[in-house]
């Protein structure tokens, strides 16, 4: 017997909507898989980004993205607002089935000069907080520390997605630094290096700045460049204002307004230290990109190869993101046929099970025929039932796992290579 190979297959259940105490599943057909930019005057641009893709369930494709708009906010993303091309082909059979747990990595930048003394165990607390459940979780969040310093960033922390990480590192107080600091050739220190440092690829790189704002030392770059430079990059840029006690009140107030205006214009929000309710809009903010949205789409008449697949917005297609994706000539494909007055069903009690019959044709992209050694189906990530081999075409399932909220059938199939 040859070389076998394992392929998982999704069939969307579909969205759960409750209603009186009746829980609706939608079926939608087809097989499921496992796995340009516009500039307003501000300076942000709205953003699509393509941040994975899963080719492992061909002919269903799955994408995984997601999206800014010009204020700095997600994008909610709908059959309704994107548009799917397939090897320059557009597709019609496109469903966003869900989010995927993708992350997030945010750059501390604590700028902390003689003055600012007395706010250290705040700035600390501040920090702690972010890095503590709920607001940061790991294992798929990540964080990094830095501190402004007299010609650049320094590192106090490499990035970690781990809570004992940042507790162990803060058992020592933070320290103010002596001498001037240069917070605008910091900060683009910083954010030209965003992508280097970044340690996961497909997630949004966020910076939050602890800051008087103000800087008398700066040479390489202007104060426009850093809003400018964040906001071609994609980088929002969240500023919280620190009271430097060696300042006067006119100052005070330029830094407190250089701040909101890197903010405005890179995508952020800006907040003072002593302002708790402005400070978790930060946090809350940060983590309202952690989940990117799972677009799934099926072109016709797929065959194997490598090819290009562009995701837009349909309000203007020249916002968007493109990557390549591989499909193995051998790949298996298993045609779940759901007739329409199949796919609603009603269900009273989410604690009984639900005796399903499921219809499916099994073929293969290169037209060659394989032998099936093992079937299984899967709902929601579990194995539920072994299937016959002999009666994949037709068999009978009893599924007690749903759940409100988006489910998903899968039949993983192993055969001879």
């Amino acid at each position: 017997m040859g070389r076998q190979n394992r392929h998982l297959f999704r069939l969307l259940v579909g969205a759960l909507f409750l209603g009186a105490g009746i829980l609706v599943v939608s079926f939608h057909g087809g097989v499921r898989a496992q796995e340009g930019d516009t500039q307003d005057a501000s300076g942000i641009r709205e953003r699509l980004i393509i941040s994975s893709t899963d080719t492992s369930s061909a002919p269903t494709i799955n994408v995984r993205a997601f999206g800014l708009d010009d204020q700095g906010h997600p994008l909610t993303l709908t059959e309704d607002t994107i548009q799917i091309r397939h090897d320059g082909q557009l597709v019609s059979d496109v469903a966003v089935i869900g989010d995927y747990k993708a992350g997030t990595f945010t750059i501390f930048v604590v700028d902390i000069p003689p003055g600012v003394e007395a706010h250290l165990p705040a700035i600390q607390q501040s920090l702690e907080q972010y890095m503590s459940p709920p607001e940061m979780e790991e294992p798929v969040d990540y964080a990094a520390i830095y501190q402004v310093g007299e010609t650049q960033a320094n590192q106090l922390l490499e990035p970690s997605n781990f809570y004992n990480t940042f507790r162990n590192f803060f058992s020592t107080p933070l320290e103010t630094q002596s001498g001037p600091t240069a917070l605008i050739d910091s900060l683009v220190g910083l954010i030209n290096d965003a992508e280097n440092i970044t340690p996961k690829d497909g997630i949004l790189t966020t910076m939050v700045v602890l800051t008087d704002g103000t800087d008398a030392v700066s040479s390489q770059y202007d104060a426009e460049d850093v809003a400018q430079l964040a906001a071609g990059l994609g980088i929002p840029i969240h500023t919280i204002w620190l009271e430097n006690s060696n300042l006067q009140p006119a100052s005070h107030e330029a830094g407190i307004g250089y701040l909101a205006g890197i903010s405005a214009a890179s995508g952020g929000l800006s907040s003072r230290l002593d302002q708790p309710d402005q400070v978790q809009s930060i946090w809350d903010r940060i983590a309202s990109f952690r989940n990117h949205d799972v677009i799934q789409y099926r072109p016709e008449n797929l065959s194997g190869g490598t090819f290009e697949v562009d995701v837009s917005l349909l309000s203007d297609l020249t916002i968007g993101d493109n990557a390549t994706v591989s499909i193995s000539e051998s790949s298996p494909t298993i045609l779940l046929d759901l007739p329409p007055e199949d796919r609603q069903l009603v269900m009273e009690d989410l604690d009984k099970s639900i005796k399903l019959t499921f219809t499916a044709e099994t073929a293969w992209l290169d037209g060659e025929e394989r032998e099936l050694i093992q079937a299984q189906l899967l709902v929601n990530g579990i194995v539920v039932q072994e299937i016959d081999v002999d009666d994949v075409d037709r068999f009978k399932a009893e599924i007690n796992n749903l759940s409100y909220g988006p489910n998903t059938i899968q039949v993983a199939v192993s055969y001879t290579h």
